[in-house]
């Protein structure tokens, strides 16, 4: 038996948002690289974005959560520092490189599988995050999930 919204029982399901997971399965599962969650806060962005991980995972992808913040968003890579490898002494990476990091740590997290990134508020994102985040999606080495909050600035990815 499922709970209402198609959940199992005894969890929280997700009610009222069966298009939006549709649209957001469809991007997962088919040639789509990303999606944005977008909207005013407390309408439930970050609750869809976990959602939309599960159904990743489901479709067999190797997923990560990053939480941006406003403290993130001031040191370059803040919000994506959890993905160097804990082996990464930092201090002795050049900017490039830590970019050259990331990218390798998520490739090898994935195992061979299609990498998933959700980014909770991406609008704290710093810039060099946000540049990551632009090419790991233009090379479609990760499918990206970001909520953002509506009327704040967002960094550019170019």
């Amino acid at each position: 038996m499922e709970a209402a919204g198609g959940a199992a029982p005894g969890t929280y399901g997700l009610i009222g948002r069966e298009r939006e997971l549709r649209s957001v399965q469809a991007a997962i599962s088919g040639s789509g690289r990303g999606v944005v969650l977008f909207g005013p806060a407390g309408v439930g962005k970050s609750r869809l974005a976990e959602e939309a991980r599960t159904l990743g995972e489901d479709a067999g992808c190797a997923s990560v959560t990053i939480f941006a913040s406003p403290v993130t968003a001031q040191l370059p890579l803040g919000a994506l520092a959890g993905l160097l490898p804990s082996d990464s002494l930092v201090s002795d990476l050049h900017p490039a490189r830590l970019l050259a990091e990331i990218r390798s740590s998520l490739v090898a997290r994935a195992a061979g599988r299609r990498s998933l990134i959700v980014v909770d508020d991406a609008h704290h994102l710093d810039p060099v995050g946000a540049h990551l985040l632009g090419e790991l999606i233009r090379s479609r080495d990760a499918f990206v999930v970001m909520t953002v909050r509506a009327g704040e600035p967002v960094a550019d990815a170019a």
